[in-house]
């Protein structure tokens, strides 16, 4: 459907603090758990992106390309959280959720607890959509989707597995494994 008659936001405008008059109030457990599903991507585009910030407020949104072959960004919606609230509920808020920080953290704690499985070595393990991460007041949980690899007797194997973490919310300590 074609969106003519629709009000658009465009980055550049948002990053000069203009429009921002437009945003929907949304909670800030929202905005922790829209950043925290953010795929990786190259382009930042169909991610959960801040936009803009003030004292006050945290503007966000999901932009997209303006036009084909254009490398401007628009939004449909804008929305806003209370900026106090998300620093509280994650001060990184800043990074990207689906950061480093939290991958490395969540990849080190399976290795840790798989490393010997009934006498097979654990290789690694992959997984093709990114893991279920949801916030609660003191700790991260995490389901992980993914295939596992083995080696036992010199053949290298795989299966399919889930894997359940509850990690602290300051630090990311591991209070919990399935």
């Amino acid at each position: 459907m074609w969106k003519f008659w629709k009000k658009r936001f465009r980055l550049s405008r948002l990053a000069k603090g203009k429009d921002l008059d437009l945003a929907q109030l949304r909670s800030a457990q929202q905005f922790v758990q829209a950043r925290l599903n953010n795929p990786p991507r190259k382009a930042l585009v169909g991610i959960c992106l801040v936009v803009h910030e003030d004292p006050d407020f945290v503007y966000w949104g999901y932009p997209y390309f303006c036009r084909l072959f254009s490398d401007r960004r628009c939004m449909d919606e804008l929305f806003k959280s209370p900026r106090a609230e998300v620093a509280a509920l994650h001060p990184d808020y800043r990074l990207d959720f689906y950061s480093l920080r939290l991958r490395n953290r969540i990849r080190d704690c399976i290795r840790a607890q798989e490393e010997l499985l009934d006498g097979q070595q654990f290789l690694g393990f992959t997984y093709r959509m990114p893991p279920k991460i949801e916030t609660k007041t003191d700790c991260f949980e995490i389901e992980v989707r993914a295939y596992r690899q083995f080696r036992s007797s010199g053949e290298e194997r795989s299966e399919k597995h889930s894997y359940y973490l509850k990690l602290s919310r300051p630090d990311l300590v591991l209070l919990d494994y399935r």
